[in-house]
């Protein structure tokens, strides 16, 4: 092969392996954010936040104002839609009327009208005009289970021609892929063991951001770990691979 030829094929393999770990690191950031934004794991979250910022804004006095302005609202109705401080809010005046602590009803309130918030934009459009509260929203997880299949079929087609252009034997083909994975992962993987440290220098404000990075980090710890995982049996497999190329070379030679 000419030194032109080897070039060019290098630089595919240059560029397809730099596809594989974009495209492998962008999936397991996207399956991240899927189940961080999930209504389930982030409502409570914003419920809580919400509900520390209430209990700084709203003394008893205001409390018990926005008591008799709800309790009015709700006379002979099932439901309410209003608008509290820009917010538009709806619930059920029941639950409403037996709630205990009406802070924390309002809160639930605010977090579900948040995360069901009707945007005009795509998501994408959206980030353009600094609106990041999508990114929390039913619109964001929606856009983040509509990314999954396209990023991983693109990390499977780009890990498969990478496969495909290493040069050699299965076995450092094999190994040559795991490598890639643990470029994806390693850096994540240390990055948790120092959560602490980071937490406490740059984004540790309050126990309850505290929590939400937390929660966070635990998803994308437990998707990299299975990402690392993966490239772990690739390496083992690759090894066992070469022990038996070994073997064969071996009796070919005798």
């Amino acid at each position: 092969m000419n030194i032109i030829a080897r070039f060019f094929l290098n630089l595919l393999r240059f560029f397809l392996s730099f596809l594989f770990v974009l495209s492998l690191s962008s999936f397991i950031i996207v399956w991240t954010l899927a189940d961080f934004s999930q209504k389930s794991n982030i409502k409570p979250l914003m419920t809580e936040v919400i509900y520390q910022e209430l209990n700084r804004q709203i003394d008893a006095y205001s409390e018990e104002q926005l008591k008799r302005y709800i309790s009015t609202l709700c006379a002979n109705k099932e439901n309410v839609e209003t608008t509290i401080s820009g917010i538009d809010l709806k619930f059920s005046c029941k639950d409403f009327f037996v709630a205990n602590d009406l802070k924390k009803f309002f809160a639930e309130s605010i977090a579900e009208s948040f995360y069901e918030a009707s945007y005009s934009c795509e998501v994408i459009e959206c980030l353009n005009e600094e609106r990041y509260d999508v990114l929390v929203s039913r619109k964001g997880n929606e856009f983040y289970n509509q990314a999954f299949l396209p990023l991983i079929t693109a990390s499977a087609l780009s890990g498969l021609a990478t496969f495909a252009l290493e040069e050699g034997k299965i076995s450092k083909r094999v190994r040559a892929i795991a490598v890639l994975i643990f470029l994806v992962c390693l850096p994540a993987i240390a990055i948790n063991f120092l959560k602490e440290p980071i937490k406490q220098r740059f984004i540790s404000y309050s126990e309850v951001v505290d929590k939400i990075v937390e929660n966070l980090l635990a998803i994308a710890f437990k998707k990299y770990l299975l990402a690392f995982i993966f490239g772990i049996s690739l390496l083992a497999i690759s090894i066992f691979l070469w022990l038996v190329e070994r073997r064969q070379n071996i009796k070919q030679v005798v």
